[in-house]
């Protein structure tokens, strides 16, 4: 899988790679992604990002989502 053509963030255009060396530099909230990579921030206000990038953020720090 081409991680920079999955689009996490539509409104703001912000692709999986995009999101997955953020968390590698050490951003690991979604509140630190939404400041460094405006996710969340764009018209439907995270209605459609929000779960995602939750998802990758639980994965990345090994975390159970419930």
């Amino acid at each position: 899988m081409d991680k920079s053509k999955v689009i996490m963030c539509r409104c703001e255009d912000v692709s999986l790679e995009d999101l997955m060396l953020k968390m590698e530099e050490g951003y690991t909230t979604f509140e630190d992604l939404k400041r460094i990579l405006r996710v969340g921030m764009g018209p439907c206000q995270a209605n459609t990002c929000a779960h995602l990038i939750q998802k990758e953020l639980s994965q990345f720090l090994n975390k159970d989502t419930h």
